[in-house]
């Protein structure tokens, strides 16, 4: 009851509840990725995409680099000062993904589509 680590937590990133504005949970993950590993960022997001969406990350609808350079990305956060103020949000495999400057991505899913 109420662990903050999973019991079979073989995985290396550190995979967490997002948190709302409010302080409450949100519905989705959020884990760190290792700044000093510019393709940690990379694997991070898909990992946690797959997580989130429930799929196997070999499995999933798009390729990140379908949806943007990760390269640029990860260019675009190790320029911001490391404190959260740089992000980027993106949407992948039905996931809306928001990476900051600090390390810290979080991953929901995508609020449903509208018929309009």
């Amino acid at each position: 009851m109420g662990s903050d680590r999973n019991e079979d937590d073989d995985d290396e990133s550190d995979a967490q509840p997002a948190i709302a504005a409010d302080g409450g949970p949100e519905d989705g993950n959020q884990r760190t990725w290792d700044q000093s590993d510019p393709d940690s960022l990379t694997s991070t997001v898909v990992r946690a995409v797959a997580e989130t969406a429930e799929i196997d990350p070999l499995e999933m609808s798009e390729p990140l680099n379908d949806v943007l350079d990760a390269d640029a990305l990860g260019s675009l956060l190790a320029s911001g000062p490391g404190d959260g103020s740089v992000s980027v949000t993106f949407e992948l495999a039905g996931q809306v993904v928001t990476a900051r400057d600090d390390g810290v991505i979080t991953v929901q899913s995508a609020p449903s589509a509208s018929g309009a």
